[in-house]
């Protein structure tokens, strides 16, 4: 090289002499053309610098129209996304309206159901109360009659005491009288029969047969008399016994009734309770139905706006990702590596990012923002062979055992204009080295320029909150991101609807636990409801045994005690039957004693006499003292009628009617057990119903006004937003216009700005007298040029192209000598270097050769017991050269032994 540049310096040279010839009239050429070069240059510089104000001027128009054009881009894109966002609420509220709609003509239709049952309630219960009115007015009624009737039965009690203790006084003197009076018939009939026994019989034997056999019959009557009267006797003790008892059982029977009757309004009490209960739990199970129709409602439409959102992340991830994400969590669950935490998700399921850094951590992100975080490359293989085997698609893995090992050293930030994104990324402890493996070297910097100069001086990556990016080698790029777009910002709305869903299915959950408890108390107060009205009605059939008992063993003893009056009176027959029959006998056995006569004694006849005067006179008074004691009777009876068949019977009736209407009949189950009370609380429960479901249907009718309402603003604010894009879209249309026309005049300017460039360069070398030229403006430069070129037309035979030669070869040679002298100090710095790195050669061997001297030295020593060995270097010449040459003079080493005795040389 040095040669070449030698002979072309020299060649040069010789040019430069041949053309020294034409120096004069190259000097006044020069010297014009020095003018000329000046003013073109000075033109041509004034030019260029009004090019670069026009061009700046265009930049800055540029900026301004491109800004302009940005915002409305931007704006239109917010209108856009305002847009979709009302059409997405419309469609929310659409669907909403129609499960309003549902819900209110659902509460509507249990309105007038529970209107239905209200009416029939009301019926009901003015049945009821009329009923009860009714029953009120007879138990009145009943109760006067029956005091009536118990003065009437008292006063005919009162008038039949004395009745009756005359009867007795009668019944005594018409007894005391009969037997008188038969005492005096059967003493006259036996003196009237003796005094014909004569006439009758011949002889006193045949006499005394006879009165025998008469005897004998008197006996037989009276035995007989008295058998029955002992019979007679013992069934009217059986009949007191009887009455006895009756009295005891009824007495017994009242107790129970009272006892039953008190149990009955005790368990009527519980029921009214219990239904009190009921009514109340039916009254929750209606607001929680209520409750669970709302939650399900607004479940549903959470659920569907997850689903828009889903939808939404599924167009920004890609069809074939989503699919694979899809069938690699079925995968994960199937074989139970979520339960054993071996799969954690995609890496954006993963993280979450503050919303202000959301699109810049989604371009840094980028595509491995979908790749599946696994806890090792194990379960990666099987996932990977599972998805292959499913033909699902293709995913990237980031296991957690291999991130873990190098892991990305987070950037040593010094400035206040960025900071470490990863910084900005909240994250589970565990899968934090796989979210610093793919962030670990990017950082958030405050613009552009900031960010270009961080990813040179710290060489990382870097995003500005806008999404544009620098990469570490300097590379650019970005411009307008839609935010609807963010991956990261679609899963945290993603995750945060969920978690709403979540929570809401919870309540919905808590909601249908709490009716099935509410429901279960219902069924359980059904059933005590059912025992307690069981027990009332098995009270009340006992309180309606207890009564026919009562009244049975009334009439029972009513019957046995006139079986008793009817069993005395025939007693008191048979006793004067049997007192007759004594009298007779005793006047039979006094006859029997007594001799047989033709006739009767003055003493008998006179008796006789006696006795027919004393039998008329007792006849008269027995016939007074009958009339008497039947009038008497006749009185006894008919009081005695009145107050059995009519008194007594009539108030026993009455006790009857009074008790019959004082208690439920028992007809009806619900509401004669229950009571006007009952039905009462069943048509408050009915009214608070029907005015709750009145609230559910004023706030269904509120809710859907505020639907349409807000419908129709959507509608008129879409409308609106439209109208908006269409004039921003104009407006898009002329700013494309005017930055059409700016880089149209911006190209041609550059262009022009071009060639100005090339004339400078073109000029060459410029005069010294340039200042001269320089305030001078281009009217006044042109008019010196155009004198200038004039001047230069006498010199038009004067070679140029010898003077641009004798230019070039003049800059050549001067090229060439610069060249020249830096071959020299290169070759003087290669030349040391090479001596450098040779003297370190010759060291290291000799430093080796040294070390494998000594060890060969020691190895022989232990091999040859009382023996030396030593290596020596041979050089060339024979003897060791200086160290400059002796790297050039080895020739090889030669190997000194020495045994006992002798020295061995030995050359290698």
């Amino acid at each position: 090289k040095r040669e070449k540049i030698t002979e072309m310096v020299q060649y040069i040279e010789d040019r430069i002499s041949e053309l020294e010839g034409e120096r004069e009239e190259l000097r006044e050429f020069q010297a014009l053309d020095k003018d000329r070069r000046a003013l073109e240059y000075v033109i041509t510089i004034q030019e260029l610098e009004e090019t670069k104000k026009q061009l700046a001027m265009l930049e800055e128009n540029r900026m301004v129209e491109h800004g302009k054009g940005t915002d409305l881009f931007r704006e239109s894109a917010d209108i856009k996304a305002k847009i979709e966002a009302d059409e997405n609420e419309q469609l929310r509220l659409e669907a909403e309206l129609i499960r309003l709609r549902a819900s209110h003509s659902e509460a509507d239709g249990e309105k007038r159901v529970a209107q239905g049952e209200l009416v029939t309630l009301e019926a009901d219960l003015r049945d009821a109360e009329y009923a009860q009115t009714t029953n009120e007015a007879l138990l009145s009624r009943a109760r006067n009659e029956l005091r009536r009737v118990r003065v009437e039965i008292k006063t005919r009690g009162d008038e039949l005491s004395p009745l009756l203790e005359q009867l007795e006084v009668a019944k005594a003197e018409h007894e005391n009288e009969n037997k008188l009076l038969i005492s005096r018939r059967q003493e006259l009939l036996s003196l009237r029969v003796k005094a014909g026994r004569h006439s009758q019989f011949s002889s006193r034997s045949e006499r005394d047969r006879f009165l025998n056999q008469e005897i004998q019959k008197s006996q037989t009557t009276i035995a007989s008399a008295n058998q029955h009267i002992e019979q007679a006797n013992q069934v009217l003790a059986s009949l007191n016994t009887d009455i006895e008892q009756c009295e005891t059982i009824s007495s017994s029977l009242a107790s129970e009734l009272q006892s039953r009757k008190i149990s009955l309004t005790e368990a009527s009490e519980k029921r009214a309770k219990l239904v009190e209960q009921r009514n109340g739990l039916y009254t929750r199970r209606q607001e929680l139905w209520t409750l669970e129709s709302e939650k399900g409602r607004e479940i549903a439409s959470i659920h569907d706006e997850a689903n828009r959102i889903e939808r939404g992340l599924r167009s920004v991830l890609g069809n074939h990702t989503t699919v694979a994400l899809s069938a690699i969590k079925d995968i994960a669950f199937e074989r139970n590596l979520i339960s054993a935490g071996k799969y954690h998700g995609p890496l954006l399921e993963l993280i979450e990012v503050d919303s202000k850094f959301v699109t810049a951590a989604d371009v840094a992100g980028g595509t491995a923002l979908a790749h599946v975080v696994v806890e090792d490359d194990e379960t990666a293989t099987i996932l990977i062979r599972d998805l292959q085997r499913r033909k699902a698609g293709r995913l990237t893995f980031i296991p957690l055992n291999r991130v873990g090992r190098s892991r990305a050293e987070e950037p040593a930030v010094t400035s206040q204009d960025a900071l470490p994104l990863l910084k900005q990324i909240a994250c589970d402890p565990k899968i934090r080295p796989a979210v610093q493996e793919v962030f670990g070297r990017w950082m958030v910097a405050r613009s552009v320029e900031v960010a270009a100069k961080l990813a040179k001086s710290l060489d990382v990556n870097c995003v500005t909150l806008d999404g544009d990016q620098v990469n570490r080698r300097g590379a650019m790029q970005g411009g307008f991101i839609d935010s609807r777009k963010s991956r990261l910002a679609a899963m945290h709305t993603l995750k945060k609807t969920r978690g709403t869903l979540q929570s809401l299915q919870n309540e919905g959950h808590s909601l249908k636990a709490e009716v099935r408890q509410v429901e279960d108390e219902i069924s359980q107060l059904m059933g005590e409801l059912e025992r307690v009205e069981k027990d009332m009605k098995n009270e009340r059939d006992q309180i309606n045994r207890c009564e026919q008992e009562i009244r049975s063993r009334k009439l029972q003893a009513a019957q046995m005690r006139k079986s008793a009056d009817q069993r005395r009176d025939i007693i008191s027959t048979l006793e004067k039957t049997l007192e007759e029959s004594r009298e007779a006998l005793a006047s039979l056995e006094n006859e029997i004693m007594t001799d047989m006569q033709p006739g009767l004694s003055s003493e008998e006849q006179v008796r006789i006499e006696l006795l027919t005067n004393e039998v008329d006179g007792i006849q008269k008074s027995v016939h007074d003292k009958k009339s008497i004691r039947v009038d008497l009777e006749m009185k006894v009876n008919v009081l005695k009628a009145e107050l059995e068949s009519n008194l007594e019977k009539r108030a026993l009736e009455l006790e009857e009617q009074i008790q019959a209407l004082e208690r439920p009949s028992g007809t009806d189950e619900e509401f004669a057990t229950a009571g006007k009370s009952s039905m009462e609380d069943s048509a408050e429960a009915t009214r608070n119903k029907i005015a709750m479901i009145k609230s559910t249907l004023s706030q269904l009718d509120r809710k859907m006004s505020e639907c349409k309402n807000s419908i129709k603003n959507l509608i008129q604010s879409i409308e609106d937003n439209k109208t908006k894009i269409e004039k921003i879209e104009a407006t898009l249309s002329q700013e494309q216009t005017r930055l059409d026309t700016i880089f149209s005049k911006r190209s041609d300017l550059s262009q022009k700005k071009v060639d100005l460039e090339r004339r400078i360069r073109e000029v060459g070398s410029l005069p010294s007298d340039l200042k001269d030229y320089e305030s001078l403006k281009i009217p006044s430069l042109k008019k010196r040029l155009s004198k200038v070129n004039e001047a230069m037309k006498k010199y038009s035979h004067v070679n140029k192209k010898a003077l641009d030669q004798y230019a070039g070869f003049t800059t050549q040679r001067d090229a060439l000598d610069e060249r020249g002298k830096e071959l020299d100090n290169g070759q003087s710095s290669i030349e040391s270097l090479i001596k450098s790195l040779d003297d370190r050669k010759d060291e290291d061997i000799m430093r080796t050769f040294r070390g494998v001297s000594k060890s060969f030295q020691e190895v022989f020593a232990e091999l040859v017991p009382g023996g030396k060995a030593q290596l020596v270097m041979l050089y060339a010449n024979r003897e060791e050269p200086s160290p400059p040459d002796r790297r050039e003079s080895y020739a090889g080493v030669a190997m000194k032994v020495r045994t006992r005795h002798h020295l061995h040389p030995i050359d290698s």
